[in-house]
């Protein structure tokens, strides 16, 4: 096969018509529904769409929306960057989303009504822009979306800036199957919000990072997973948390997987198991005091592994910064063969990974040697 020439693509797209000049695109705008049904001008918003192009070219939010209306078959959508939706923009969506809930027939196709994958921009570099889950929100609530790709978003505390707005969206994350937040700061409280809205949630990943924030606290990894095995901890079952940036803070913290029933694949960072070996030792600090003994009492206590897998847990991945978690490794493994065959006789498989560049020290090496793990 073999090409006699290529199509001649000008890199400057020519400019839209005038409003009042018509023709097939203005008539577009004109005999909209969407737009009729809003209650917006279509005379304004196309104007506003003309000045977006010409400042932007291609990448305009409204040209983007108003494209979506043409589109009724679509099932994957990217948005671009500047996909953020002012108050008219919002209201324009809105009824998309609304038209899209709609009874379906032969005759009536509302656009985005087939959506089944949404990932909005999320930029990882340096200086890339924040992400606001609330600009997502809306379309979460399409009755197909099964599929949800977003990142860089921060909630934490009381900052409302990112958290799920209560209403119109009652219906968002009902269809949701898959969700992956990448490079976000997001605490318990905030996930919890989110997840609440997820009935059929099966599989959710989720990557922490420092980097797009300072923080003095710490992030309470403990409470994080907690209030995701209490919002779908019934019905998950693939979860991955990791930490993408290791020199993220972590608070301590008793772990708990007790939640999760249904679980069959499972992947963590082993800052997990260092919380449950810090909580171990404080308790027994705590029960060398109300005895009033030098020594710390013998309590063996449960296998550390049984707080972090639950017993449906087919396969198990450890991430591990390499250093420091040889103790992890000590503590999760210890009688392993018992507690395996006794407790966990679903589980089939173990993973063990690290950041690329990272360097684990001796310790860590010689306890991977001797539990015959591969770095």
């Amino acid at each position: 096969m073999s090409c006699d020439d290529w199509p001649n693509y000008s890199w400057i797209s020519p400019p839209l018509p005038d409003v009042d000049a018509g023709g097939p695109v203005v008539a577009l705008f004109a005999q909209c529904p969407y737009l009729k049904q809003a209650g917006l001008d279509w005379k304004q918003f196309y104007t506003r769409v003309v000045n977006d192009y010409t400042e932007y070219y291609e990448d305009s939010p409204y040209a983007t929306a108003f494209v979506l209306t043409l589109l009724p078959n679509i099932r994957t959508l990217r948005l671009a960057i500047r996909w953020d939706p002012d108050t008219t923009l919002s209201t324009f969506v809105d009824q998309i989303v609304s038209k899209a809930r709609e009874p379906i027939s032969l005759w009536n196709r509302p656009c985005l009504s087939e959506l089944t994958v949404l990932e909005p921009y999320c930029g990882s570099g340096p200086g890339s822009p924040l992400a606001d889950l609330n600009k997502a929100i809306p379309l979460l609530a399409l009755p197909r979306l099964r599929t949800f790709h977003g990142g860089c978003y921060i909630t934490v505390g009381d900052d409302p800036r990112l958290r799920p707005p209560p209403t119109p969206y009652t219906f968002y994350g009902k269809a949701l199957e898959s969700v992956t937040l990448d490079n976000c700061w997001m605490d318990p409280e905030s996930i919890a919000e989110f997840l609440a809205h997820t009935p059929r949630l099966k599989v959710f990943n989720y990557s922490h990072t420092l980097g797009l924030r300072v923080d003095t606290q710490g992030w309470d990894l403990c409470g994080f997973v907690a209030a995701i095995g209490r919002e779908v901890g019934s019905h998950l079952e693939r979860l991955s948390v990791g930490i993408s940036e290791w020199r993220a803070p972590v608070l301590s913290g008793k772990p708990s997987m007790r939640d999760f029933q249904r679980l069959q694949r499972l992947e963590i960072p082993l800052e997990l198991a260092m919380c449950g070996i810090h909580e171990r030792e404080a308790q027994a600090d705590v029960d060398v005091g109300n005895t009033g003994s030098a020594d710390k009492p013998e309590r063996e206590g449960e296998p550390l592994i049984l707080d972090l897998v639950p017993a449906s847990v087919s396969v198990l991945l450890l991430q591990s910064r390499g250093n420091n978690h040889h103790v992890a490794l000590k503590a999760l493994f210890r009688d392993f063969a018992a507690v395996k065959q006794a407790k966990l006789p679903a589980l089939r498989a173990i993973y063990f990974g690290g950041r690329e560049g990272l360097d684990p020290d001796n310790e860590y090496r010689r306890e991977c040697d001797r539990l015959g793990i591969k770095n």
